[in-house]
């Protein structure tokens, strides 16, 4: 029973002195047995094997790269990290008031090197590929020594499983699938820090100190990778790495690096700002309250790699300590499996090896055999359920959508500033001045360049601002900033304004969104987009064939009562409809026929409780392969559409949807359902 204990913890199973890892140096620094080159022989055999699978699965990650930048699907936050690089790489070493302040990630100063050597986007994205290749590598290194150390385990199958968990978990690709993060670069160094330290050797220092450079994130798995060690009884490894890792967040937190970090802990306790190095601690206890509610996520997060592997001493603290962080953010993203818990998926294989070797050891051949079968078709469930879905979920730029947005960037000047939906915005950060438009209305859109191109994608990407927020901004350009309007295809726009003479930055103040949009924001079918002349007389016009001369007019609503409005004339029958594109049903259907002049159809629609809450609710898995993830926008997608016969020559003005109040009999509902006794 001492060796149950000790090897679950991750010592090694009666074999006094000895390490979590296997030495090969300390094996031919003596004489070796023959037993003893087998052994070696086979070590070097399926590493050289393991490389190869790993060597493919970068080709794909660099493959499934370059299709991302290709397809301009790149967020802000690659568009942050890609404009610092790009910068630092061009010899402005101060990338921008404070960057540093964000997260202290100052490897991204030696990382801008690459950067004067090919200054693209795909470039950076390739660094985060190999990082987490790398950091799958250097943990397929350790969990073949673990094996090897173990004689009586299965050493092929063991190590072959141990590939097949880091290959095969879906949320590496995912990973590498959201823009870039140095969350990547940061769990290369610690799983190297971490092997070489259980290893008892000094240049894990070495790359704990550069963990410590790739931010603060990354910082704090160096204080689990130091509970592991006093797991391991390396008491003075873990003093000294946790007292490290506390020093430098104390220093950061007292430049003011991560406030914005803190500030977004979900925690009651209040934050301390004579003492930062509490509130980090605050930010880490306030996770505890919520992690029961994200248990469905936090078992994603685990069960691809191997859920045993959660207990065994290389893995326990560190996935505890990133899992936490996760939960204590305010973006639910940071829970939901992705790049946030990327040290979880190469740490976690390791442990999950460790622990199966001891219950091979323990308990006998065929209860191993059966255990190691469950993780593998487990990890493959996982697999084929969820990478396929990166391609929805990320890829959300059509290759027509692409060739326009790239259309637009071989017009944008090196000095001008770019202003641009967040969905799309990423590729465009490759200059001193860029914005993204994100967020309800009203925005303030600061202005520092001579020439400032907006490109504004309602429908491409993956959107945090509603059809509605994105129109606003488009009649805003055209209306009010009397923006110039280069050209718009396939539901993308793009204007340029110049500074007035004179004036060397400006403030575009966007407002709300309002509840009537002239109709030549929005798609057409049947129709084509009338853009010439004074903005007041824009519109759009029928061309001929049958179809929707105007749709894509997208109203996220509540329950309730609304007013559909459409102003438009017409030489023939038209049909004026509203849909609840949420539940696919049509609300309302209402012909007109040929009008005199210009018309304005109204129709009321309702949106009751039993309609659908989400519009296009998102994948979750099957059971048990299941995730939580963010719920989206609440609400239920409204469409007005305008349909016309051939030939039939219409104009469509305006469109407009506007809550109304209650009738007389859902106000008598809803006194009935007061009125009933509860129970």
């Amino acid at each position: 029973m001492e060796t149950t204990v000790s090897t679950a913890l991750g010592t090694d199973s009666g074999v006094p002195g000895s390490e979590v890892g296997f030495d090969e140096e300390s094996c031919q620094s003596e004489i070796p047995s023959r037993g003893e080159r087998r052994r070696v022989r086979q070590l070097r055999r399926v590493r050289r094997w393991g490389l190869l699978v790993l060597g493919a699965q970068l080709v794909v990650l660099v493959l499934w790269s370059l299709l991302q930048v290709n397809r301009f699907v790149e967020m802000p936050d690659f568009g942050g990290f890609y404009q610092a690089w790009y910068l630092i790489g061009h010899g402005v070493l101060n990338p921008g008031p404070g960057w540093w302040k964000a997260q202290a990630i100052f490897i991204m100063w030696p990382l801008a090197l690459f950067a004067a050597i090919w200054p693209h986007p795909i470039t950076l994205l390739v660094i985060q590929d190999l990082a987490i290749v790398g950091a799958e590598a250097v943990a397929f290194f350790w969990l073949t020594d673990i094996v090897r150390k173990r004689p009586g385990t299965p050493f092929f199958a063991l190590s072959g499983l141990g590939l097949l968990l880091l290959v095969a978990d879906p949320w590496i690709y995912w990973s590498a699938s959201w823009d870039y993060h140095s969350e990547a670069v940061g769990a290369f160094f610690a799983i190297l820090a971490a092997r070489e330290l259980f290893r008892g050797r000094a240049r894990g220092w070495l790359w704990s100190g550069l963990t410590l450079l790739s931010g603060l994130i990354p910082a704090t798995y160096l204080v689990g990778i130091g509970i592991s060690l006093a797991f391991r009884r390396r008491f003075l490894y873990c003093l000294i790495l946790v007292g490290a890792v506390a020093i430098w967040l104390l220093v950061m937190l007292k430049l003011g690096a991560g406030a914005g970090l803190l500030g977004s802990a979900k925690t009651s306790i209040p934050q301390s700002s004579s003492n930062p190095l509490i509130s980090a601690v605050h930010y880490e206890l306030g996770a505890f309250g919520h992690l029961l509610s994200y248990r469905l996520d936090i078992f994603a997060n685990l069960a691809p790699a191997g859920l045993i592997g959660f207990f065994t001493a290389p893995v326990f603290a560190l996935a505890a300590v990133m899992l936490t962080e996760s939960a204590a953010a305010t973006s639910y993203n940071s829970i939901v499996p992705s790049f946030q818990n990327l040290g979880v998926y190469v740490f976690l294989p390791v442990g999950t090896v460790l622990a199966l070797c001891w219950l091979y050891r323990r308990f006998g051949r065929r209860l191993g055999a059966v255990l190691m079968t469950l993780v593998a078709v487990n990890a493959l469930g996982w697999a084929i359920v969820w990478i396929p879905q990166a391609k929805a979920h990320w890829l959300r730029v059509s290759a027509s959508e692409a060739a326009v947005l790239r259309r637009a960037q071989t017009m944008i000047g090196a000095d001008d500033e770019v202003v641009a939906s967040q969905g799309v915005v990423g590729d465009f950060a490759g200059r001193s001045h860029f914005f993204y438009l994100q967020g309800q209305p009203p925005l303030e859109v600061p202005i520092d360049s001579p020439t400032t191109w907006f490109i504004v994608a309602p429908y491409a990407g993956v959107e945090t601002e509603t059809v509605p927020q994105s129109m606003a901004i488009i009649d805003y350009l055209a209306t009010v900033l009397r923006a110039r309007l280069i050209f718009q295809d396939d539901g993308i726009w793009v204007f340029r304004w110049h500074l007035p003479p004179g004036q060397k930055s400006a403030v575009a103040a966007i407002p709300r969104a309002p509840t009537t949009f002239p109709a030549w924001l929005y798609r057409t079918g049947a129709g084509r987009h009338v853009l010439s002349g004074p903005v007041q007389s824009w519109r759009l016009q029928s061309d001929g064939p049958a179809g929707p001369l105007l749709y894509g007019d997208y109203w996220l609503e509540g329950v309730g009562r609304y007013q559909a409005n459409v102003r438009f004339q017409s030489a023939g029958p038209t049909d004026v409809q509203v849909w609840d594109d949420s539940s696919g049903a049509l609300l309302s259907n209402t012909q007109y026929a040929a009008t005199h002049g210009i018309v304005d159809a109204n129709t009321v629609v309702s949106v009751t409780k039993n309609d659908p809450l989400t519009p296009n609710p998102p994948y979750k898995g099957v059971w048990p392969f299941r995730t939580e993830p963010n719920p989206g926008f609440h609400g239920d997608d409204l469409e007005i559409t305008v349909l016309v016969p051939a030939g039939v020559n219409a104009s469509v003005y305006s469109v407009s949807l506007s809550r109304v109040a209650p009738s007389r009999a859902d106000v008598s509902d809803r006194a009935k359902q007061r009125a009933r006794p509860s129970g």
